[in-house]
């Protein structure tokens, strides 16, 4: 059985559309709990963050051309500040009063089959 940290690894490399599955099981796991509270954090409050990150997400991918190459701070789905520099793009979402600023640097998404910098994989191809 793998570790949450292992999960959560293969999680993170997963294409856009295979993580809002995952995300929203998990939301739907949350919601038909019958625990009330997750070490001392209930419920409502786990998924109104997951709720936060999905819009975020949804944001990334959307607005993605117009920000390459550049950091995001997102609050839910909207953009508090952007920049070429992650400190001074957290420094005007701090600024701005946002207590836990998500960052995201934004790069061109790779394809859904990747093997690395120099090879793509080629399918149905006869």
């Amino acid at each position: 059985m793998q570790t949450a940290t292992e999960v959560i690894e293969t999680i993170k490399s997963l294409p856009y559309k295979e993580k809002n599955k995952v995300f929203t099981w998990v939301e739907e796991e949350i919601h038909h709990s019958n625990e009330p509270e997750t070490n001392g954090v209930h419920a409502a409050t786990i998924s109104y963050d997951f709720e936060q990150y999905r819009e975020a997400h949804k944001w990334l991918i959307e607005h993605r051309s117009e920000y390459l190459n550049k950091w995001v701070c997102l609050e839910g789905g909207h953009l508090i500040a952007a920049g070429g520099e992650s400190q001074a793009v957290y420094k005007t979402a701090k600024e701005a009063g946002v207590k836990a600023p998500y960052l995201h640097f934004v790069q061109k998404e790779r394809p859904e089959f990747y093997l690395g910098d120099n090879y793509e994989l080629i399918r149905d191809r006869v």
